[in-house]
């Protein structure tokens, strides 16, 4: 009888046991008072697009063109300041002593030279005028050079060996009159340019006679005015 009771305890336990397990699972499963309950995943929000109306968007571009008109202006001031700076620097130099640039540049300051090429330099038409025999010397060198580049095109394109032979002849005998022509061409530039360094040369030899008139007029350049001029 008592074995009889015993596996009756035992087969109850058995049957109960899974039930007792199961809420002890849903028990850990449920937040307690002071632990938070899950919250379902809810969907990203979108960026809401604000649409501006006429009269901001407006006041947005003015705005926009003054900053871009204030940044031209502050680089304006910019280059107004550096120049200013270099022309201070400039009248702070002791007179009398211009400055010289490096590697050979001109001078600066208020130095002037007759030992430029300007001073040589002339002018192609009006030497035409003066020197009709020089315009003659340029026309036939400019007309033997386009003889020489003709034969040239001939002469490449010539299949036959006999007549390009005699094509390299004639441009050989063509080239050397060329040469010729601008031999003489540079001979006569030299008299060009020794007629001007006489020119050059008598006028420096007349500022002789008339020193005391350019004194007297770089005199008035220096300190007098221009009410010493009325009549």
């Amino acid at each position: 009888m008592k074995k009889l009771i015993c596996s009756g305890i035992l087969l109850l336990g058995m049957t109960t046991a899974p039930l007792w397990a199961e809420d002890a699972m849903q028990a850990e499963a449920t937040p307690g008072p002071d632990q938070p309950a899950a919250t379902e995943t809810q969907p990203e929000a979108k960026p809401v697009e604000v649409k501006l109306d006429k009269n901001t968007r407006e006041a947005m571009k003015q705005e926009k063109a003054a900053q871009k008109q204030a940044e031209k202006v502050a680089q304006r001031q910019h280059q107004q300041q550096k120049m200013a700076q270099k022309a201070a620097q400039k009248q702070q130099r002791p007179a009398g002593k211009p400055e010289i640039k490096e590697k050979g540049r001109p001078f600066r300051g208020d130095f002037k030279s007759d030992f430029d090429q300007s001073a040589l330099k002339g002018n192609l038409a009006n030497a035409f005028k003066k020197y009709p025999e020089f315009r003659q010397i340029v026309e036939k060198e400019l007309a033997l050079e386009a003889q020489s580049r003709d034969l040239m095109k001939k002469f490449k394109t010539e299949k036959d060996a006999g007549k390009k032979a005699e094509l390299e002849k004639q441009l050989r005998d063509v080239v050397s009159q060329h040469f010729d022509a601008r031999q003489a061409r540079r001979l006569f530039e030299l008299k060009i340019f020794e007629d001007r360094i006489q020119e050059l040369r008598k006028q420096t030899e007349d500022r002789n006679g008339l020193k005391e008139r350019i004194v007297d007029k770089r005199m008035m350049e220096l300190i007098g005015t221009d009410e010493d001029l009325r009549f």
